[in-house]
């Protein structure tokens, strides 16, 4: 079944708005928690955090990091519905969305360990721990004055990134809340053009497939 919506610019500013607020907010509650402790996600790669011995599952990700990433991901089930609510309930604007789950993140990791040794920021390859998506029948009008307001936002203290994604069959906008710091991850908004709703799901479905499951058990306990 179609997910696909006539959005309006007043609806993209509105989804913008509130996902800032929300991400922001909870990065501010969650930094009280660490005490400090916290890591650089844009100086930290995942050659830092993952293990370089390809047999080695059970020590794949260094536990301090793990614990750091599982301690933020769980608040992001309270900040996934937080939006959802006062997107869908109070504002009635479809949106879609996901907490990614364990193995999604350490099939991400594993894979990307042992390419150019690991060099990729946690904070541009990690970006989607929560993510939303969006299929608009009017992307193509939207689309300029989207750009313009999130160059406006950016003017402020909000942090935005942008990628015009086009994998194979593949073909969305996608847009990046960094958040206050560096200490915090990102989460993702996928902007699909309607027209291509069924072969961005069939792209999907393939890329899935792909995933090769790892245990997400770590460490005892």
């Amino acid at each position: 079944m179609s997910i696909s919506h006539k959005y309006s610019i007043t609806d993209y500013k509105k989804i913008i708005d509130i996902i800032c607020e929300k991400h922001n907010k909870y990065n501010l509650e969650w930094l009280e928690t660490q005490n400090g402790n916290t890591f650089n996600l844009k100086k930290k790669q995942v050659r830092h955090v993952t293990s370089n011995d390809p047999k080695n599952m059970d020590d794949l990700i260094d536990t301090h990091f793990l614990d750091y990433m599982e301690s933020y991901q769980i608040g992001l089930y309270d900040l996934y519905a937080n939006v959802m609510m006062e997107l869908s309930s109070s504002n009635g604007i479809p949106i879609t969305g996901r907490v990614k789950n364990d193995d999604s993140i350490i099939s991400k990791l594993h894979r990307k360990r042992f390419i150019e040794n690991g060099s990729f920021s946690i904070n541009k390859y990690l970006n989607d721990l929560l993510g939303f998506r969006i299929v608009d029948q009017n992307f193509a009008p939207n689309f300029p004055e989207l750009v313009d307001y999130i160059k406006l936002k950016n003017e402020g203290e909000n942090r935005i990134r942008t990628s015009e994604r086009k994998v194979k069959d593949y073909k969305a906008f996608h847009i990046y809340f960094m958040g206050l710091f560096n200490t915090c991850f990102p989460i993702e908004l996928q902007v699909w053009d309607a027209q291509y709703e069924r072969s961005n799901l069939d792209s999907h479905k393939v890329y899935k497939k792909d995933y090769t499951y790892w245990p997400t058990k770590y460490r005892d306990g």
